[in-house]
């Protein structure tokens, strides 16, 4: 009996073992073409790479993660995921430690700080969780064994090497998400370099650690795709006719003035000049749908994350830690009073 589990434990352990490594992948045919692509186009010694990548480890729990994101699920159950009484408060919290910071940012860039709040909320829960992974790994390992996106990984791949060379890091260092997010804004490599600032004005860029970095590279990246100061995000549209169903059976959600959309039976539950154009789409809320108009600013939060659930979490958490910490505000002042 106690061989047999010794045997069984032993299947086990080599179970897992290859479930998440994979023996130097170096010998990949893809793998040597990428290494012999970045050596010639980007002046990387290939022997030095090789050692990298002989090193890397091959996860299958990522793939298994990256076929069943958090954006599949639907709203109902995707909404209480990021937008929680716990998440709220943690967000009032955080305003107010770093309020000269994120006002600083507001002003320079034009994006309203709960939105910058939110999204650092909804990415690592305000800091405390910038990712389990090693970068290196997680980028490799969608790079070279998820044929679906290899294509953009292996960009994210070679932006990675790029960003570590240029600050002087160890690949092995950084840790980020699954897919190979990093730091407290979980930026891909690519926006790491494109949009990352010194905010905190002290010679380098800390997106896991200085706070002042991660706020003003936020602020900046939402800036840099064209945020629009003073403008609403999504406004709740109102059913005067069921003409709007067509659009969402086509699967279109096309961009329209809000006018037209109101020739199609939804219109704004808020005054809005009727010549902007917006996208359609429903968010079912228990045995409910409800219609949103999404406006210019929303798409600009999905080019962080390309989900309508995404962004509308964004802007909803960001909303309701702007609500509660104006009602702590005139709770002090009415006690001071």
């Amino acid at each position: 009996m106690m061989k047999r589990s010794l045997i069984l434990i032993l299947l086990l352990t080599n179970f897992i073992f290859i479930s998440t490594t994979f023996a130097n992948i170096t010998k990949k045919e893809n793998v040597q073409q990428f290494i012999n692509s970045m050596s010639k186009n980007y002046g990387f010694n290939k022997q030095k790479l090789e050692k990298i990548f002989s090193q890397v480890s091959f996860n299958k729990k990522i793939i298994s993660t990256m076929n069943k994101p958090y954006e599949s699920k639907p709203w109902t159950e995707y909404r209480p995921l990021f937008i929680s009484q716990q998440r709220i408060t943690e967000g009032v919290t955080y305003w107010q430690q770093h309020q000269k910071t994120l006002e600083r940012a507001e002003k320079k860039f034009g994006v309203p700080v709960d939105i910058i709040v939110a999204i650092v909320g909804i990415e690592s829960s305000y800091g405390k969780f910038k990712g389990q992974y090693k970068v290196i790994d997680s980028l490799s390992t969608l790079a070279f064994d998820y044929p679906r996106r290899e294509k953009y990984f292996k960009s994210e791949l070679k932006e990675f090497l790029l960003l570590t060379r240029e600050n002087k890091l160890n690949p092995f260092s950084i840790y980020g998400s699954y897919a190979g997010a990093i730091g407290q804004p979980q930026f891909m490599p690519s926006s790491y370099r494109r949009h990352a600032i010194d905010f905190a004005n002290n010679g380098k860029i800390d997106l896991s650690n200085n706070t002042q970095d991660v706020i003003g590279s936020i602020a900046k990246y939402l800036y840099s795709y064209g945020w629009k100061t003073n403008q609403p995000i999504a406004i709740p549209g109102k059913i005067t006719s069921q003409k709007f169903k067509s659009l969402l059976e086509k699967n279109a959600t096309p961009k329209m003035s809000i006018k037209q959309f109101k020739k199609y039976g939804i219109s704004p539950t808020q005054p809005i000049n009727t010549l902007k154009q917006a996208s359609l789409a429903d968010f079912k809320v228990g045995n409910n749908n409800q219609y949103w108009l999404l406006l210019h600013n929303f798409n600009v939060i999905k080019r962080y994350n390309p989900s309508n659930s995404y962004a509308m979490a964004v802007m909803q958490l960001g909303e309701a830690i702007a609500k509660e910490r104006k009602q702590m505000l005139s709770t002090h002042y009415a006690k001071n009073e």
